[in-house]
C-alpha cells in the first residue's frame, strides 16, 4: 500500500533513494513519526521556496528602481543632478536617521501590509486626503524654499560641471538661433 502511495507521489521507490544508514534521519518506525518526518521536510522545502521567492522579488524590485534611475539619467542633464542630489544628501546630517526611520518603518508596516494590505491601503488614502486637505505646503514661505533648498542644489549642479559643458550648451544654443528662419514682416 505505502509503495503504491509512495508512486503515486512520484517519489522515489525504496530500491532507488539513498540508504537510510548513510542519511542523517533517523529512521522512522512509527505511522507519527513518519508523518512528523513528513510535515519536517515539506516545513523546509517551503521555506526553501519562500526564502527564494523573497529574493527573486528583491531582485525585481531594485531592477525596477534602477531602471527607472536609468530613465531619468538618460535626459540631458538628469545624471548631473542626480549625482548632485547624492552628493548632497550624504553630506545631511539627518542622513543617518532618516535611514534608521526608514528602517524601523519599513519593520513596523512590512507585517501589517502582510497579514492587512486592505487596511494599509484604506489608511494611506485617509492620510492623504488629511494632507491634501490640509495643505502642509502652503504652511512654507516659497522664498525660504528657494533660498535654503533650491539655490545651494544649483549651485553643487553648476560646481560639479565641467567648463566644456557651459561652453557646448552655449554654441549649440546659438546654432539653434542662427537656424531660426526670420520673422516675415
Amino acid at each position: 500500500m505505502s509503495s503504491m502511495a509512495d508512486q503515486a507521489m512520484g517519489s522515489p521507490s525504496r530500491s532507488e533513494s539513498i540508504p537510510r544508514a548513510a542519511s542523517a534521519e533517523p529512521i522512522p518506525t512509527t505511522p507519527v513519526d513518519r508523518l512528523n518526518l513528513s510535515r519536517a521536510r515539506i516545513r523546509q522545502n517551503m521555506d526553501e521556496t519562500m526564502r527564494l521567492q523573497s529574493i527573486s522579488r528583491q531582485r525585481k524590485a531594485s531592477a525596477a528602481g534602477a531602471h527607472w534611475l536609468d530613465g531619468l539619467k538618460s535626459i540631458p542633464g538628469g545624471s548631473l543632478l542626480i549625482d548632485a542630489v547624492d552628493l548632497w544628501w550624504s553630506k545631511q546630517p539627518l542622513r543617518g536617521m532618516a535611514k534608521a526611520a526608514a528602517g524601523g518603518v519599513k519593520a513596523v508596516l512590512q507585517p501589517v501590509a502582510q497579514r492587512h494590505p486592505l487596511a494599509l491601503v484604506a489608511c494611506a488614502f485617509a492620510l492623504g486626503g488629511v494632507i491634501a486637505l490640509s495643505r502642509p505646503w502652503r504652511w512654507v514661505s516659497k522664498s525660504i524654499v528657494l533660498t535654503g533648498l533650491l539655490t545651494p542644489l544649483l549651485s553643487k549642479v553648476v560646481s560639479s560641471m565641467p567648463s566644456g559643458i557651459w561652453v557646448e550648451a552655449f554654441n549649440s544654443w546659438v546654432r539653434k538661433s542662427q537656424h531660426r528662419p526670420a520673422d516675415p514682416p
